[in-house]
């Protein structure tokens, strides 16, 4: 009876046996446990090298190396220095997603920056949160932080509902007129932007007369240019890199004199000699090109760190900034600092923590968030982030024409209730 009352079926020996044994482990274990706090954080990133988003790979891989060496020269993250990860994806969903399963298993992957590429994107979110592991979005479709997110998932950057929201108004439709076509890259991306545009083109009442969509690396664009309504007075485009590109060289062709409203894609990492070719274009940006049009120290920080000189060319190089997509890293591995330090996350036995200190998380603009002040909507996980309409001039660089607050739509989500 003494034997059950004291160790639950035990003997006396053996529970004395039992509490020695623990008490042994209590004391080797408490320097492992020290030990596995002072491991490196690694920060992996799902980076697009090759293929379709290539141009854009250089210049997020700068700003997150950039952040990352910043922030161990400062001491780290709670004394402990951060290491980086690179898998490519190679702009193709079948290679991105298992590339966060070698970043997490292989290179032991804390959290995750990810890919541009909203197709790859929208698998991830699932195989992150199955793999107990934060996922800080860079790709633009609005799905990700909506009904393709979850708990796990964080993005601190415009995307296709915030763009159409802030730009999609009756002021630019009685601007641009009334006949509208819409000409969009036919894959997630692409296809978010033009249900965000139509549906509000709709509600501002336009008349959309067309809508075309084109296939991802398309060398010969005419065919689906013809399909553009003659009738057109503004036409979205959502294309992105040499899609864009081959945009701007072909419409001349077909004698197009309608006003034409890109995407950030139709800009970045494009020399000013090709958007030559897009003068007239308006743009929405939400960091303009040119340093002049924010002149800030937080802003000419991130540039120094990247490389580029005052009109956005690579010092020592040919490349040009991809303007408002790289700022993204550089945010992205400090707001993961920040909710490490507000929550005291150690591992990822701690990440509901994390995700709660930053489910509303103010960040103010500074040299951590060179980019702008924004809050993190609680319930999706999206920050609403300054955007710059700005027109592509005779010199191929963009004017900002003027500054456009951020808007915001109501949530679709709600993380909040999602369990962990």
């Amino acid at each position: 009876m003494m034997a059950k009352e004291l160790g639950a079926g035990l003997s006396r020996r053996q529970f004395v046996a039992a509490g020695g044994a623990t008490a042994a482990v209590a004391t080797i274990g408490a320097p492992a446990i020290l030990k596995a706090a002072d491991k490196p954080i690694v920060i992996g990133h799902q980076l697009d090298q090759t293929g379709v988003l290539a141009s854009y790979a250089p210049w997020y891989d700068r700003a997150a190396k950039g952040a990352i060496d910043r922030i161990n020269k400062a001491g780290g993250i709670g004394g402990r220095q951060v290491n980086y990860a690179v898998e490519n994806t190679a702009s193709k969903v079948e290679i991105g997603l298992p590339a966060i399963e070698k970043l997490v298993k292989r290179e032991g992957a804390d959290f995750i920056l990810g890919s541009l590429h909203s197709g790859i994107a929208l698998g991830s979110t699932k195989v992150c949160k199955n793999l107990n592991t934060l996922y800080f979005v860079a790709a633009h479709a609005e799905e990700v932080t909506g009904s393709g997110g979850n708990r796990y998932v964080f993005r601190v950057s415009s995307q296709s509902e915030t763009e159409g929201e802030a730009t999609a108004t009756k002021d630019l439709i009685s601007e641009f007129g009334n006949k509208w076509s819409i000409f969009y890259a036919d894959y997630a991306w692409g296809q978010s932007h033009a249900r965000v545009w139509r549906d509000r083109l709709k509600r501002n009442g336009a008349e959309i007369l067309s809508e075309v969509g084109m296939p991802l690396g398309a060398s010969d664009l005419v065919p689906y240019l013809s399909k553009i309504h003659r009738g057109t007075q503004a036409c979205v485009v959502a294309l992105f890199a040499s899609d864009a590109v081959g945009f701007i060289q072909q419409r001349e062709a077909l004698g197009f004199n309608f006003k034409l409203m890109g995407m950030q894609g139709l800009t970045a990492a494009i020399s000013p000699d090709v958007l030559k070719g897009a003068a007239g274009f308006y743009v929405p940006e939400s960091l303009p090109r040119r340093l002049k049009d924010k002149n800030t120290s937080h802003n000419k920080l991130l540039r120094d760190t990247v490389g580029v000189d005052e009109n956005g060319k690579e010092i020592g190089g040919n490349q040009w900034l991809a303007e408002s997509y790289y700022w993204v890293t550089w945010t992205h591995v400090n707001l993961i600092k920040k909710g490490i330090e507000a929550s005291g996350w150690k591992s990822k036995d701690d990440n509901l923590k994390m995700i709660e200190a930053m489910e509303g998380m103010k960040l103010e603009e500074s040299d951590d968030f060179p980019q702008g002040s924004t809050t993190i909507r609680p319930q999706d996980h999206q920050a609403f982030v300054d955007l710059y309409l700005t027109q592509i001039q005779d010199d191929g660089f963009a004017k900002v024409l003027r500054k456009l607050e951020p808007k915001q739509y109501p949530p679709s989500v709600d993380f909040r209730k999602e369990s962990i």
